[in-house]
């Protein structure tokens, strides 16, 4: 074992540099494409039941806890960074409230045409699947 690493010092390089580029988001080279765009602003699936919720009228974080049954250290992210990507904004009163933002709103008919796809699709998926 010691003379093969010896003669090919270098011979798990390129493993080691597929498993680096892996753990790269799929759609960040797709950045030119609008669908690439509208994920990378989304981002998971939580951040999509999270903007749900803010449909349905929840503005603060013990709300969006109850509804979704998520984390709390990672509803603290998802919440920042749905912030950060202009689809929430916050309010501080006596509590922080957060409400969508008229590019949060925007993803009403996207989110509705999600909700129509689930409830036909959803159903044949999982029948299939038994």
């Amino acid at each position: 074992m010691r003379n093969f690493r010896l003669a090919y010092p270098d011979n798990f390089r390129w493993i080691r540099q597929r498993f680096r580029d892996c753990k790269k988001p799929l759609v960040r080279p797709l950045i030119s494409c609008p669908v690439a765009q509208a994920l990378n602003l989304i981002g998971d699936s939580w951040n999509v039941l999270i903007l749900r919720e803010a449909f349905y009228g929840s503005t603060r974080f013990d709300q969006f806890l109850a509804r979704l049954g998520i984390a709390s250290n990672v509803l603290t992210r998802r919440l920042r960074a749905l912030v950060g990507s202009g689809l929430l904004e916050s309010a501080v009163s006596t509590a922080t409230t957060r409400r969508l933002t008229e590019r949060g709103r925007d993803l009403r008919p996207v989110l509705l045409t999600l909700l129509q796809w689930g409830k036909r699709h959803g159903r044949m998926a999982s029948a299939d699947s038994h």
